[in-house]
């Protein structure tokens, strides 16, 4: 089953019943990520003893637009069918203050 590499300082948002995450940097290679993850949990049977989690499901998402492009440490919100996504720094060390909403219903970007 796919599964995104392990990572820390990206961002996570629940839109409906899929938990989508978003770019970050890899473990243990330190690259900067820019991709987005979807779990859904629908068929989850949630065991806190357990390491892993039967059930759940992650996918690969591509969206059509313009991509936030690799970030860390940005944030991310839901509202309605978006995850919407702001700031961050990218890969030449620059903070970014732009806002970008994944429809995750049409799989594409507003900025």
């Amino acid at each position: 089953m796919e599964s995104p590499p392990a990572r820390h300082m990206h961002s996570l948002a629940k839109v409906n019943n899929k938990h989508y995450a978003y770019g970050g940097i890899s473990l243990p290679d330190n690259r900067l990520l820019s991709d987005l993850w979807a779990l859904n949990c629908d068929n989850v049977v949630w065991n806190t003893k357990l390491a892993e989690v039967p059930g759940a499901i992650w996918a690969q998402k591509q969206f059509t637009g313009n991509s936030p492009g690799p970030l860390k440490g940005h944030t991310a919100i839901s509202y309605e069918k978006y995850m919407v996504v702001f700031g961050g720094e990218d890969g030449e060390g620059r903070m970014g203050d732009k806002l970008y909403m994944l429809d995750t219903g049409k799989k594409c970007v507003k900025a």
